[in-house]
């Protein structure tokens, strides 16, 4: 007993050792840059002395994952902002302020998906590919425009706390999220980040993000 007592202490033993050297599924993008903020070039809004907050470039951060699951069938992207206010009406105003203790809300920057099990990267500025979801600065747009894909970090520039984006990317054991694999001719449906994120409940392999920071705030250091 004490023999095989031992032989199974040692199997579990190595196959700890195995587990915690297997590389981990991980996400990387040039979009952030050593200072742990997203680059200005990839930000929805800039700012400088003169216009805290003005239209940016805006391109689509390039990503790339790697050792993620054997089982993977697609995978889905999302880029998130959980510190977004709840309350704007002093975004933006001379002499206010929004305290960085404020209630704070998701806000969906990307939202792609259906994005086969093959492909391991998304190049820069990549957009119409895949299943490009609606995201939620069509509930803010003045025009009623609908955003789909990318667009990135315009946060408050007199917000006093920093924003953090978090780039998500999840492996599916599903080939197509809302079925249409059973049926190619059926509608695709556009989702919002939020219906996304219902959608793959149950189908989430694996996960893994990368965070980059980003503020307009010209009283905070970067």
């Amino acid at each position: 007993m004490k023999r095989i007592s031992a032989f199974l202490f040692t199997t579990m033993l190595c196959s700890a050792v195995v587990a915690a050297e297997s590389p981990q599924f991980s996400v990387t993008t040039d979009a952030i840059g050593k200072d742990g903020y997203v680059k200005p070039e990839y930000a929805y809004c800039i700012g400088d002395e003169q216009t805290p907050s003005k239209p940016g470039k805006n391109i689509v951060p390039g990503l790339a994952w790697s050792n993620y699951p054997s089982n993977t069938k697609s995978f889905a992207v999302i880029a998130v902002d959980p510190d977004v206010p709840t309350d704007f009406s002093d975004a933006g105003k001379e002499g206010k302020t929004i305290k960085a203790d404020m209630k704070r809300q998701d806000f969906y920057h990307w939202i792609l998906y259906n994005i086969p099990a093959n492909v391991a990267s998304l190049p820069e500025d990549q957009r119409n590919k895949y299943g490009e979801g609606i995201n939620d600065y069509t509930k803010f747009s003045a025009d009623k425009k609908e955003h789909r894909g990318y667009d990135g970090p315009c946060p408050p520039w007199n917000d006093e706390r920093i924003h953090n984006y978090h780039f998500k990317v999840f492996a599916l054991d599903i080939e197509l999220i809302n079925g249409c694999s059973v049926n190619p001719l059926c509608d695709m449906k556009v989702f919002n980040g939020e219906e996304l994120m219902k959608a793959m409940q149950g189908h989430i392999i694996n996960e893994t993000e990368i965070v980059g920071k980003y503020s307009l705030n010209p009283a905070i250091k970067k």
